[in-house]
């Protein structure tokens, strides 16, 4: 079955609206932005607090058990969330029923998979620990799967208000329950226990939200292998982020100590999670949105290189900042606990913006139904950073700083090369593409060069909070000069995309005015 002949003519279409997609793509960014930066707060105040009380070690348990049942949890849905998006409202009134129920049943076969294991994964890695996290997640792989259709059906109607406060109420309920049950000895089980309630907690909201009961309608088993066509590529495409985002780690847990694994953790958490917030933000509102406008290609375009220049805009200075300040940042906090991983997380930092190009462009493939291709890109995406992560392991032994180098720029590559590959058939050109995602990251590394050079004013025994207060306000100051001189179009696109009243504040700061068009 090809990828396109299982869905109906009309597949995402929807009512003509008197909002234009720009706008409500804006709104939907701006709310899912709110979310992630709420999200974001909440997750590195909660990792702060819990790099002081709990162990490497425990770190390194926990990514274990993360990282061998996110091979496995990826099938809790069977794709079909992706697929009910994809195809629009008049397919969801008819088939969200027999949706739920495949969803559920993946769901439950996902989670028996799940505890059948744990013993196993307990016994080769010989810490009987990993069973009750393992069981835990079982659990809230199965909540999930009940939940499946209706997250599906806020994101077709571009509720992305309502998922965000959900989002924003969910962060807060999990990192706040992590921290009291660190406090309370619970060691590596604060990190998953909160998600099973987390879990629990976003189910009823959701079905407050939509009031839907798709349990009550029938299986109807004969309209699944429909389903399956296209969820399966869907599922694979996850399986393969999943491999993506946790296979280095096991590769590093067969190759070098718990400690020096949950070391790398540490890091690569503290720094890339800000990027990984918003590049879950970015599909959520971008994949509802670009299936509305898959068939019209220059308009597809347009809206890409709009996304690009304002989230590279946005994104870059964030996450190097963090590369700048995050030394200090760690004496202050840690006392030099985590002294080891700090070049690591200066690493990927500076390097962590790049990765969202990868992310627009199958956002972008997957809004035109492109299931397969945006899946064995994934596959490559992955074979590729588990294979320089070992490279670097059998290099550089356990040189966390080493591994990083190489971990980032396979990562780095591949994002550059694969939305200039992949798009090409809507009219992607490399120079285009370089000069919407190149001018805001050279001007944040510019910023991060010249702030450096300042921090060096100040003696080595300096106080943290001086180093971080000093670092951050010259690179500040320094990339908002350099942006707003010559990047006012960038600015403009911003403007032209954000909610009436963000838009009322930013445009007298910035001395700029929107020329809103529908994008």
């Amino acid at each position: 079955m090809s990828e396109k002949s299982v869905l109906p003519d009309n597949a995402g279409e929807n009512p003509p609206n008197q909002v234009a997609l720009g706008q409500t793509a804006g709104s939907g960014f701006s709310w899912m932005m709110s979310k992630t930066l709420f999200g974001k707060v909440f997750s590195f105040a909660a990792q702060m607090v819990l790099g002081t009380i709990l162990l490497p070690e425990e770190f390194g348990i926990y990514v274990i058990a993360l990282s061998v049942a996110s091979f496995v949890r990826v099938f809790r849905d069977g794709g079909v969330q992706d697929v009910l998006v994809k195809r629009g409202d008049t397919y969801f009134q008819e088939f969200a029923g027999p949706a739920f129920w495949l969803a559920t049943s993946f769901s439950l076969g996902v989670s028996g998979i799940l505890v059948g294991i744990s013993p196993v994964v307990a016994k080769l890695y010989g810490d009987p620990r990993l069973i009750p996290l393992l069981l835990i997640i079982a659990g809230d792989v199965l909540i999930r799967g009940l939940g499946t259709v209706l997250n599906a059906k806020l994101r077709i109607d571009l509720q992305f208000r309502t998922l965000a406060k959900i989002g924003m109420a969910s962060a807060a309920i999990r990192y706040c329950g992590a921290i009291v049950l660190a406090l309370l000895g619970f060691g590596a089980l604060s990190f998953v226990i909160p998600v099973l309630v987390v879990a629990l907690f976003e189910f009823l909201a959701m079905f407050a939200a939509t009031r839907i009961t798709p349990w009550l309608e029938k299986a109807r088993f004969h309209t699944w292998p429909d389903f399956l066509g296209d969820s399966l590529w869907v599922t694979l495409t996850v399986l393969f982020q999943t491999l993506t985002l946790n296979g280095p780690y096991l590769v590093l847990s067969l190759l070098v100590s718990k400690e020096t694994v949950g070391q790398y953790f540490f890091g690569y958490q503290l720094t890339s999670q800000f990027i990984r917030l918003m590049g879950f933000s970015v599909q959520q509102v971008l994949f509802p949105v670009m299936s509305r406008m898959a068939d019209d290609s220059t308009r597809h375009t347009k809206a890409l290189y709009r996304v690009y220049r304002v989230l590279l805009l946005t994104i870059a200075p964030v996450s190097i900042l963090l590369g700048i300040i995050i030394e200090p940042l760690e004496s202050l906090i840690w006392g030099k606990k985590w002294m080891a991983a700090v070049p690591l997380m200066q690493i990927f930092a500076i390097a962590a913006p790049l990765r969202i190009f990868s992310t627009i462009a199958f956002a972008s493939l997957t809004s035109r139904g492109r299931f397969r291709q945006t899946a064995l890109l994934t596959l490559v995406q992955a074979v590729l950073l588990m294979s320089g992560v070992w490279v670097a392991v059998r290099l550089f032994g356990d040189d966390l700083t080493k591994i990083a180098l190489v971990a980032a720029t396979v990562q780095g590559l591949f994002s550059y090369v694969m939305p200039v590959i992949s798009l090409r058939s809507i009219g992607m050109q490399v120079w285009n593409f370089t000069s919407a995602v190149a001018p805001a990251l050279i001007f944040a590394l510019t910023a991060a060069g010249c702030t450096l050079l300042i921090g060096n004013l100040l003696p080595a025994e300096a106080n943290p909070i001086v180093q971080i207060l000093l670092r951050g306000c010259s690179f500040v100051a320094i990339y908002t000069i350099l942006t707003r001189l010559f990047l006012s179009s960038h600015f403009i696109d911003l403007l032209n995309v954000a909610p009436n009243r963000i838009r009322k504040i930013l445009s007298p700061l910035l001395g700029l005015k929107s020329d809103r068009n529908d994008i």
